[in-house]
């Protein structure tokens, strides 16, 4: 596989990934709307925002994680590749 279908398909799975988490995160939106719709009182409401931020700051949280991950993994990768062709380049002069 070439190093240029390998960045790719790296890349496509950063992507893939951070689509997915704002895929759930505006879920967690409408639920927020719902809650709040359904709220009587104040303190329901200031629960509803209360849940909300904290889950927010989790699922950031997490995926800054996962992101970092990738990135990681894609970068050492392209660094080996580079490296492998700077070696093999050379030793062919």
């Amino acid at each position: 596989m070439s190093n240029r279908i390998q960045a790719e398909e790296h890349f496509a799975r950063i992507a893939s990934e951070w689509q997915d988490f704002v895929g759930r995160r505006v879920k967690e939106d409408f639920h927020l709307m719902h809650r709040l719709t359904q709220s009587g009182t104040p303190n329901q409401i200031l629960v509803a925002f209360t849940d909300f931020w904290q889950k927010a700051a989790e699922d950031y949280g997490e995926e800054i994680a996962t992101t970092s991950k990738l990135m990681t993994e894609v970068a050492t990768k392209m660094a080996t590749t580079m490296h492998a062709a700077t070696h093999e380049a050379s030793e062919t002069r």
